[in-house]
């Protein structure tokens, strides 16, 4: 079915599914580097303030009368 299809498209056709798996290659990649964005600006805020609540836990922990 799918060389069928592929064997009646003419020179427009073929430029066209070209362009089509390039523009979804390229969605792929800009969503991937999108990702890796957000968890690496996210990443360190949220470590922080994690690092921070344990931090003051411990603290109280320690300044228990």
């Amino acid at each position: 079915m799918t060389r069928e299809f592929l064997s009646k498209l003419d020179e427009e056709g073929i430029e066209t599914l070209d362009q089509g798996i390039r523009l979804v290659r390229a969605t792929m990649t800009v969503g991937r580097f999108a990702r890796l964005m957000i968890v690496g600006i996210l990443g360190p805020f949220v470590g922080a303030s994690m690092f921070l609540d344990s931090l003051r836990k411990i603290i109280a922990w320690l300044n228990k009368p």
